[in-house]
């Protein structure tokens, strides 16, 4: 009795982590023939059906040989009825292009950033293509993208890209923040890495044993990138991480 009621709690949560054999062969038969009903003469491929244990069902990444923009996930419930895909939502939409796009431009500003020669102390510090939203004045418009259409990543990059970086030093000055920020430009510049704007901020390094100190700190976001040159920079600056600070004073007191 104590083995068959063992037995019992090993296929409950077996069941529960990693579904059972039988759904996951009517998932894969209703994938199949739900591809075969809506995406018509796409020649697509697909993976064996997985369990997601979050959402309790049966996924099937379903893709395109030869591209990279063509892929998405197609879900049925337990009794392998077909409830979800988002073909719309990754494929249709653009995401898929724009995700690989930004990809391909991270990687490039990472030849920089993320040299083991890259003079500033940083842990955070990346390259992103923006993409377009109502209250940002540029951006990629995934709508517009053609899927796997091989594009300029360095012109994308001169309109659409975005450096995010964090650095760190005892001295937290606008004269200190505006001689990092040109050094990180020109190390840009000379590994032709180019960018639309960059988010700044410069902040004490962390002490041992200590959670980083950032009460001290010069932020600033969506800085162009023809507004970093030497003359008058330290008060662009300035003003700069002024404006984001009021922004986020303002914004805590309506989260109030």
């Amino acid at each position: 009795m104590l083995i068959l009621v063992f037995l019992v709690i090993v296929i409950f949560f077996v069941n529960a982590f990693y579904g059972n054999p039988i759904s996951k062969i009517l998932a894969n038969n209703a994938v199949k023939k739900y591809v075969a009903e809506n995406f018509k003469g796409m020649d697509l491929k697909l993976e064996k059906a997985f369990y997601n244990f979050k959402d309790g069902r049966y996924h099937v990444r379903v893709g395109k040989e030869a591209s990279e923009d063509i892929n998405f996930v197609i879900e049925t419930n337990y009794k392998g009825e077909v409830v979800y895909d988002n073909y719309e939502s990754e494929v249709l939409s653009g995401f898929n292009t724009w995700r690989r796009l930004a990809d391909e431009y991270r990687k490039l500003g990472d030849t920089v950033l993320l040299d083991e020669n890259f003079p500033y102390e940083s842990d955070i510090s990346y390259t992103i293509l923006n993409m377009y939203e109502k209250n940002e004045p540029y951006g990629i418009k995934m709508s517009e993208l053609e899927l796997d259409k091989e594009y300029d990543i360095k012109e994308l990059g001169r309109k659409y890209g975005e450096v995010v970086i964090y650095l760190y030093d005892e001295d937290v000055s606008v004269k200190k923040a505006s001689e990092m920020m040109l050094g990180v430009k020109k190390l840009l510049d000379d590994g032709c890495v180019p960018f639309k704007t960059m988010d700044f901020n410069l902040s004490l390094p962390k002490e041992e044993g200590k959670p980083r100190n950032f009460d001290i700190y010069i932020g600033i976001e969506n800085f162009l990138y023809e507004e970093i040159y030497e003359e008058g920079l330290e008060e662009r600056i300035e003003k700069a991480d002024k404006e984001l600070k009021e922004y986020y004073k303002e914004l805590d007191k309506t989260k109030r």
